[in-house]
This record gives structure tokens, C-alpha cells and sequence, in this order.
């Protein structure tokens, strides 16, 4: 089975992937999921217990893997019975989640029915824009992230529920009444973020003759751009070619030969 790292979508398109995903909940039609300025936004309504989830159609294995994702708004916080969540789940009753509510973080594990929060700590949208939960050597982990990148471990315990077939779900509801309307926002899911920009200085490319001599990388998802090359000789495949500061995209990096996307 494949795992849980293995599927990724970053919303851009503004049509939801239906053949990875399942929407459920009440009103559908309504567009109560829907993507949106290439974001998933979800809005929850006023009725009680109604919750909309972005599902995927098949299971996953978490072992020795992970699920993220860019928590871009969890909603209107002074609602308080309104929660925005992340899941791995066997099924409504064996479950492992991310919940924010009311400008509260929390790591919840349900097993066999039995709702339990493992921790919980405020809120704070800077240090907790991104939330992971993974599993390592029999043990889950709650992460968080400011930038999708380097993360701190929140909470974790020993697997408290089966993992080698799970669906994961993006979800926000009520479990009361409330007086208005929210949406919660989610982006990047399963995707690393960019790295605006890196320097590498006097790198030679084994087996390829380039000199890069404070050369700028830019990474931008999924395309690399490098500028800035030294003026030098790239000898490939007995094809010798000048560059002076060229600039070139790519998202392979093998071999240096001209006029290709491959790079090395």
C-alpha cells in the first residue's frame, strides 16, 4: 500500500482532484468545499454537528511516513464551537488529528470511541502555520512549523491505533450552534515550500567541468533557476559550450549538456 507521504496537492488549479479526493458533509452543493485563489477553503455554517471534510478515496500507510499541510486560516477563533482539523483515520472511531478552536492547538487520538487530547497549547498562527503528524519506530508525532521546513515536535505516543491503512482528511465544522458563517483555508498540502533563494560559491560538479563561482539557486516548486555562472567551459558527452552568466530552469539535475533540462 502506498503511504501516506506518497500523495500531494497544492490547490493551485482551483478545481478539487476528485479522483484523490471525496467530499463530505451536509450542503454540499453549496460549495461548502471549493478551491479557492489556489487554496482549499472550507466554510463551516450556523447548524450544529454539520462538518465538511475533504477525504481522500483511497487508505495509506503512515508507517515510517507522514502527512502536512499549510494551515492558511483555521477561521473565525471566537466561534467556539467551531474547529478546523487534520486527520489520519481508520475510521470515526480510531483516529489521530490536529484540531484548532478557539485560538487552541491540540494533538487528540480517538481510540475505539474514546476522544482523548493528547496536549494542547494556544494558538499562535506565525509558529503553527504548518502542522505535521508522522510516525517513526512505533511512535506518532505532532509537529508544527512556521515555515514548512524546520519543525518542532509538540507531543507524541506510542501508535495507539492501526496505521497500515488509514484516509486522511482535511475538515472544519461546528459541533454547535453559531451565529455566523467561517472558513477555514489550508494550502501545500503534502508539499515542501520554496526556498527563495541560496548561494553556492566555487562548487565544481563532479564529472561535468562546471565551476559555479557564487552562483544564486533559486528554488520556486517545481521549478530551479540557476543565474549567475562564472564564464568557464561545460564539457559533456564530448559537447564543449561557453556560458557567461547564464541563467537556466530546471527540475533535473544528471547531466550539463547545452540547450537541456538536465543538470548536474
Amino acid at each position: 500500500m502506498a503511504v501516506t507521504g506518497s500523495i500531494y496537492d497544492n490547490f493551485d488549479n482551483n478545481v478539487l482532484n476528485t479522483s484523490l479526493w471525496n467530499l463530505t458533509g451536509p450542503d454540499i452543493p453549496a460549495n461548502q468545499i471549493k478551491g479557492v485563489n489556489q487554496e482549499l477553503e472550507i466554510t463551516t455554517t450556523t447548524k450544529t454537528g454539520q462538518y465538511f471534510t475533504l477525504e481522500t478515496i483511497g487508505t495509506y500507510d503512515l508507517t515510517g511516513s507522514f502527512i502536512y499541510t499549510k494551515l492558511v486560516d483555521p477561521g473565525n477563533q471566537a466561534l467556539t464551537t467551531r474547529e478546523t482539523v487534520m486527520y489520519v483515520n481508520v475510521d470515526d472511531n480510531n483516529k489521530l488529528n490536529f484540531v484548532v478552536s478557539s485560538n487552541t492547538l491540540a494533538a487528540h487520538k480517538i481510540v475505539a470511541g474514546v476522544n482523548t487530547v493528547v496536549t494542547s497549547i494556544p494558538y499562535n498562527a506565525v509558529n503553527h502555520a504548518w502542522l505535521r503528524i508522522r510516525e517513526s519506530a512505533g511512535t506518532i508525532y505532532w509537529d508544527t512549523s512556521a515555515n514548512g521546513r524546520d519543525w518542532i515536535n509538540l507531543t507524541s505516543l506510542a501508535t495507539p491505533i492501526a496505521i497500515t491503512a488509514l484516509k486522511i482528511g482535511l475538515q472544519a465544522g461546528c459541533y454547535g450552534t453559531e451565529l455566523v458563517t467561517s472558513t477555514s483555508k489550508f494550502d501545500s498540502f503534502n508539499i515542501t515550500p520554496h526556498i527563495a533563494s541560496t548561494s553556492w560559491q566555487g562548487y565544481n560538479i563532479a564529472g561535468t567541468g562546471v565551476q559555479l563561482n557564487s552562483a544564486t539557486v533559486t528554488l520556486n516548486s517545481p521549478t530551479i533557476t540557476f543565474t549567475g555562472f562564472v564564464a568557464g567551459t561545460v564539457t559533456s558527452n564530448q559537447v564543449t559550450t561557453n556560458y557567461t552568466g547564464v541563467g537556466k530552469n530546471s527540475t533535473n539535475y544528471t547531466n550539463v549538456v547545452d540547450n537541456s533540462t538536465n543538470w548536474g
